[in-house]
């Protein structure tokens, strides 16, 4: 062991650090999110969306779950520490519940939920209606049944957002494989208000809460349009990543809620795209793209303020992932990636190092099997931030991951104000996998191994800490 270690340093110390690191800088320390072993709870067959929101209103983040085999939703209700021990089903949608959202579309203080369902399969011609349904909350974990809205077409995903600034959230609903997108425009009227025994079908002029749809026509077929002030002035636009062209759209909202194509931006990728997240990376206030792409890469776009972007090196390593999300999950003020990976049966936390920069991921196992969508909150109330995952392939369950707190790696591994000897020394006696997949103190780049990577970032660092 020993006299491989050595071999290993004597090549490190010949070849240039900028060589052993992919050509750019490792920075000397890095902060790495440990989570407690997954607790997984019954979901259906396959359920591949999950939301969550305080629904009882008891100041606990609680889980929603769809399942389109089983035609249900499910509600967890948490139980002040981050588990959920109880579930109710909701039932009522007609066929294949493939998306939830929860925002309070009527303004009275409560939580309703918008799912997007319909299956454009063959065979399930006999379910001709396929949209939205919206399950109106009461504040106390109970929801009126829901009202449905045609939408010509099944609805795969939905973004909320006040497309048109009348007050209300209104809906943007994607059509799975097509060009079409369809905005449900919110004027607020929905059955919250009517007691849960009242007869249905409810009177539709009280409850038409959707009472206007446009059609918006962008490339690509994509599951996950977002609505985000993309050029800063008030207003959200649509941004579109597609699954069928190399080409990302960005549609720019009128200020009134329409989106002509001669006001968009079409811009070329090198493959498809899967998921896209919005946020600013480098602290300029724009909002800057990072995309799932289908060639097994994460890719990043930092706005430059006049609708164009400078597109960043792909970030490679990814295996198809169905949902990505920028947060901060380590509270240094810089946004991490997350991504679902269900071909590999883990979620992916790739560190910010700022300005659209990131290192090495942090793979989680995610405890059920094809973690298709997650859910990201701090459901147990301790200040950090926590994952749900929907596991699709085949284990019919939610997985809750507890954040169990982060680590400040450094090259200087004792804290006496120099990297030397003693740190390299105390690196080569980590070598190897860390214990229970949580980094260890050694492990530079959080990827819960100690090897030729992080040597190098010691290497890089070597000599006094700045």
């Amino acid at each position: 062991m020993l006299h491989r270690l050595l071999s290993v340093l004597f090549c490190f110390v010949l070849a240039p650090a900028s060589l052993l690191i992919g050509g750019g800088a490792v920075p000397a320390k890095g902060q790495c999110v440990s989570f407690a072993a997954p607790v997984s709870y019954p979901a259906g067959q396959a359920p591949d969306s999950i939301a969550s929101s305080d629904l009882d209103g008891d100041g606990d983040l609680d889980l929603v779950a769809t399942d389109s085999f089983t035609n249900l939703v499910y509600l967890f209700f948490n139980d002040g520490q981050g588990g959920f021990p109880v579930t109710t089903l909701l039932s009522g949608i007609p066929r294949k519940p493939n998306s939830i959202s929860i925002a309070d579309l009527d303004n009275d203080g409560h939580d309703d939920l918008i799912v997007g369902f319909g299956a454009s399969n063959p065979g399930f011609e006999h379910f001709p209606l396929a949209g939205l349904a919206v399950y109106s909350g009461l504040g106390n974990g109970q929801f009126q049944e829901p009202t449905l809205y045609d939408a010509g077409g099944p609805v795969v995903s939905t973004e909320l957002g006040d497309i048109d600034n009348d007050g209300y959230l209104d809906v943007l609903g994607a059509h799975e494989g097509g060009s079409a997108y369809t905005l449900f425009f919110n004027n607020g009227k929905f059955p919250s208000l009517i007691p849960l025994d009242t007869p249905h079908p409810i009177d539709p002029n009280l409850v038409n809460g959707f009472d206007e749809t446009a059609i918006v026509l962008a490339p690509g077929g994509s599951r996950s349009p977002l609505l985000v002030d993309l050029d800063l002035d008030g207003d959200l636009d649509i941004a579109v990543g597609n699954r069928f062209f190399f080409v990302v759209t960005l549609l720019y909202n009128d200020g009134e809620g329409g989106f002509s194509p001669q006001e968009s931006l079409v811009i070329s990728v090198d493959s498809f795209v899967l998921r896209v997240a919005t946020g600013d990376l480098n602290g300029d206030h724009a909002v800057d793209l990072v995309m799932s792409m289908s060639q097994f890469a994460v890719r990043v776009f930092l706005n430059t303020g006049d609708r164009t972007y400078d597109l960043l090196p792909s970030i490679g390593g990814f295996s198809n992932s169905t949902d990505i999300h920028l947060v901060d999950f380590t509270n240094d003020g810089i946004l991490d990636v997350l991504t679902a990976n269900p071909d590999l049966n883990e979620f992916r936390i790739l560190p910010g190092r700022g300005g659209g920069v990131f290192g090495a991921s942090q793979n989680i196992p995610s405890g059920g099997l094809g973690p298709r969508m997650t859910a990201i909150g701090d459901f147990n109330s301790d200040g950090a931030l926590d994952v749900a995952t929907a596991n699709s392939h085949g284990s019919g369950d939610i997985s809750v991951h507890l954040n169990a707190g982060f680590a400040l790696n450094t090259s200087n591994l004792n804290d006496d104000g120099r990297v030397n000897g003693i740190d390299l020394a105390q690196l080569l006696q980590s070598w190897g996998d860390c214990e229970n997949g949580f980094p260890c103190s050694a492990d530079l780049n959080c990827d819960q191994q100690v090897n030729g990577l992080d040597l190098a970032t010691l290497l890089t660092n070597w000599g006094p800490v700045m």
